[in-house]
């Protein structure tokens, strides 16, 4: 990949995160969904039924201090909501100051800027998703997160607006199960926490504000919340059902006594449920007027109506139903069980329902009508396929021309009308654990249970070869793929493998003790070898020979270990937790395959990944640095420790060496950030928000840069020049999907860059990034106190402005001026560098003082 990584885009977003109903919204022609760390926005062309546009949504969990602004003078989107340049946080009455390490005073600040020194690391990680709502009139988008001090992120939908949360709202302690726009008027919506919180608020927006109008504690489980009237909303659960009332600040008689009070109660009252006392409401949807029909685990349809249960619809007690939805138009109400969707007449329930017994006791089962639309009443999967893919429906909704449209737990999204079932997104996979590269155009995904997928850059494709069945006590751990005859290597947790051509199982053998951790396929001259690396700590190379599959050398020089394999020409590198790297050199004598080892390099700490360049070999280790050996020359490597924006070393799990630009990016499994550095200084050129999983794998492949997490998400990202972003500075982008593959695709993501004196984009982080050399801990300039010099990875701790870097670069210049022999020039012409770079967001002068400056070392190397 010969383009930079220092300012990537997502290209294309596979998969979903959403494992509940919470997690998906719809509006009009818009479906919204959770993915990895964000939310996917995703525009449907109903009438060739497809995704045609997605727009991506993502928050870091970043905080900084800022003075309390007006924001008045800011401008407006389309949809008369405020661009700030940075999200306005809101902090209720659960927000701690102390974990901020901020005063009390302060009220409002910047959600997207890099947080300052602090102990905790919590509060840094991406939050997980636990529910998300479209407002009626796709004007703004509101997701609740789960974790240490969860938020509400209300966006807008605006196509001018940014792709960060305009609000960002602190009010719930633990996490937010429920997030519900009031139908009829998009400036209310309603939140609820977790059992843990119970809170449940209600809120106006206003174009420059939010504000917190009523509020009350529910002490009850609730699996959901529906809107009931203007004002009033019933949240239903575990045996209850409630009933939820308060001002509606729009309403007109509400105006007129609007005074002093600026919140209110939510009063709420309990509805009897006599003989459905011990049933548990799992749905619900409103049928008209004051009526609400309710779905309960017994198999029933109850009707609510004037502040009671009146009435119940007895349904299939051999069917396990989880959603229902009412379709006015044709007269439907359309169920979704196990793998199915059905409907029955609307008018056949309210006509045949029987009323409740003002009882305790429970309900008897009874047989269901036998009328029923037999049209939709279609298996998604086929009867014979396999545990590993049975889904569950998690949503329907309506959507214009009378479409339906379902999601599931597998992240298939796909819409019913009378020509039939049609799948419209392209899921990945759940549980991904194993993403590799075949060749430049071309990777492999598989879950533990044995789903494969290919990807091409452009889609994702179901690999034609099927594994049986796999124990629940198993799963895949390894595999690897040949393109010139379609074979199939796959390694799994009991040391246990098996070798696929063409569908048939060639080959199948428990050839370690213990797990596989890597395996590959090696090819040359007719010659066919597949080596595996387990936990046992051995080497295997399985060989065919006239025909048959026969282990051919094993290896034992471990002492540890064998995490993964990498092979070179006819080189072979392994890294252990015996903190080796051992290379090995595979010869072809007489047809048969000769493994010689050539060296044993020493790792300080224990490694965690390994890549091959075309000049070195890097390895990331467990005390948060990188190792890097030249290849022709392994006598002395090079340290190189990557730091967070807070000055920290972190934990690189994944990383990717982009030799011909020299960056190298990575991801860490604490913030689940993805970071660009320079390979030679080890600088953070950028940062990305996307993921809130670990990276399981990260590649190029069709020169996209491809991120896998194991919760089912791919993303595919590529490169935008300056000019790109130059012309997209006012305007946050769509990804057009207009074909069925991701061609031409841009979408926005929150990243960090280092700032420009160009216009910021909207759509960017405008907070810098931390501007150091930690290439060494020797460094001169660095760890000399006797220079007087401001060390640069302190600047990003203390204020920086122009006169502390002009007096740091005056006492720089006056040190090369004054000493004829500076030692280690090399080191401090590095440090230089880094200090110009913080110097381009700067004024003019500061830019040319520092021109000078160099100019000023270049004299000096040169004499």
């Amino acid at each position: 990949m010969r383009e930079p990584l220092d300012n990537l885009k997502i290209s294309g977003i596979f998969g979903s995160s959403s494992k509940s109903r919470t997690c998906y919204s719809t509006t009009k022609n818009l479906v919204a969904y959770a993915a990895s760390g964000g939310v996917v926005v995703a525009r449907l062309d109903l009438g060739a039924q497809r995704v045609s546009e997605q727009r991506f949504f993502c928050a870091s969990s970043k905080s900084h201090r800022q003075e309390v602004f007006s924001t008045a003078s800011l401008s407006k989107d389309q949809y008369g909501l405020i661009k700030p340049e940075q999200s306005i946080v809101i902090k209720g009455d659960t927000w701690n100051d102390a974990d901020e390490n901020s005063d009390k005073t302060i009220t409002i600040g910047s959600d997207l800027s890099p947080a300052r020194c602090s102990p905790s690391k919590i509060k840094d990680r991406i939050k997980d998703i636990s529910c998300l709502c479209l407002s009626n009139d796709g004007k703004f988008l509101i997701v609740g997160e789960t974790g240490h001090q969860p938020r509400i992120l209300l966006y807008s939908m605006a196509p001018d607006s940014n792709d960060y949360p305009v609000f960002v709202i602190h009010q719930h302690s633990y996490g937010i199960s429920q997030l519900q726009f009031h139908p009829e008027d998009s400036t209310i919506f309603t939140s609820l926490g977790l059992i843990n919180d119970g809170f449940l608020h209600i809120w106006k927006l206003s174009s420059h504000g939010v504000r917190l109008i009523a509020s009350n504690k529910n002490s009850t489980i609730v699996l959901g919340l529906n809107w009931y009237k203007d004002s009033a909303l019933v949240t239903y659960g575990v045996r209850q059902i409630k009933v939820w009332k308060f001002e509606n600040p729009n309403n007109a008689a509400n105006s007129k006594l609007a005074i002093s009070r600026t919140r209110t109660a939510i009063k709420g009252k309990n509805i009897v449920l006599g003989s459905l006392i011990e049933s548990t409401f799992i749905d619900c949807e409103r049928l008209r007027g004051d009526q609400l029909l309710f779905l309960t685990d017994s198999y029933q349809i109850v009707l609510y109506q004037n502040g009671s249960l009146i009435s119940f619809f007895q349904l299939d007690s051999n069917k396990q139903y989880d959603n229902i939805l009412v379709d006015w138009d044709n007269d439907k109400l359309w169920l979704s069980y196990d793998e199915s969707v059905d409907s029955i007449p609307l008018t056949h329930i309210l006509n045949h329902q029987e009323r409740l017994r003002p009882t305790t006791g429970s309900l008897n089962s009874r047989s269901s009508s036998p009328i029923k639309s037999k049209l939709f009443d279609t298996k998604l999967t086929e009867p014979e396929t396999s545990p590993r893919d049975k889904q569950r429906i998690l949503m329907m909704s309506l959507l214009d021309d009378n479409v339906l449209l379902y999601c599931t737990s597998k992240g298939e999204i796909s819409v019913i009308t009378e020509g039939g079932i049609n799948q419209i997104s392209n899921p990945s996979l759940n549980d991904i654990n194993v993403f590799k590269k075949i060749d430049q155009n071309l990777a492999v995904i598989s879950s533990k249970k044995g789903d494969i997928k290919l990807f091409n850059g452009l889609e994702l494709s179901k690999y034609d070869i099927e594994l049986p069945d796999l124990p629940l006590s198993e799963e895949i751990t390894a595999l690897d793929l040949s393109l010139t005859d379609n074979r199939l290597v796959v390694g799994d947790s009991t040391g246990k493998l098996l070798i696929y051509k063409e569908n048939e199982c060639e080959y199948q053998e428990n050839i370690h003790s213990s797990a596989i951790n890597d395996v590959h396929i090696f090819e040359k001259d007719q010659i066919k070898v597949v080596i595996t690396v387990s936990r046992d700590r051995t080497m295997n190379f399985i060989q065919l020979v006239d025909g048959e599959w026969c282990i051919c050398e094993t290896i034992k020089d471990n002492k540890g270990n064998i995490i993964q394999l990498e092979i070179s020409d006819n080189q072979i590198y392994t890294i252990s937790s015996d903190r080796t790297v051992s290379c090995y050199r595979l010869d072809i004598v007489d047809h048969m395959i000769n493994v010689s080892k050539e060296n044993i390099l020493s790792v300080k700490n224990s490694p965690l990944k390994l890549q091959l360049t075309n000049s070195d070999i890097v390895v990331s280790r467990s005390d948060k640095s990188i190792q890097i050996f030249e290849r022709d020359n392994t006598s002395s490597p090079r340290v190189l420790r990557l730091l967070d924006d807070q000055g920290d070393g972190i934990l690189v799990n994944q990383f990717y060496v982009n030799n011909e630009k020299d960056q190298i990016i990575c991801s860490s499994s604490l913030d689940k950030a993805i970071r660009c550095y320079s390979f030679v200084t080890g600088k953070c050129l950028n940062q990305y928000y996307a993921h809130a999983d670990p990276v399981i794998g990260m590649t190029t492949v069709a020169n996209k840069f491809v991120t896998v997490t194991g919760n089912g998400c791919l993303f595919s990202w590529e490169m935008k020049t300056k000019e790109d972003i130059a012309e997209t500075a006012t305007t946050a982008e769509n990804l057009d999907l207009v074909s069925s593959a991701f061609t031409e695709m841009t979408v926005s993501v929150p990243s960090t860059p280092v700032k420009s004196p160009k216009g910021i984009s909207p759509v960017k982080l405008t907070h810098p990034t931390p501007s150091y050399s930690p290439i060494r801990k020797e460094s001169p300039v660095s760890s000399s106190p006797r220079r007087g010099i401001i060390p640069a990875n302190q600047l990003i701790t203390s204020k920086v402005d122009s006169q502390n870097i002009l007096n740091t670069l005056r006492q720089l210049r006056r040190l090369l001026a004054n000493n004829e022999n500076v030692e280690n020039i090399g080191e401090i012409r590095k440090e230089v560098s880094v200090i110009h770079a913080l110097l381009e967001p700067q004024e003019t002068l500061l830019q040319d003082f520092g021109d000078k400056l160099l100019q000023l070392v270049e004299a000096k190397l040169q004499n």
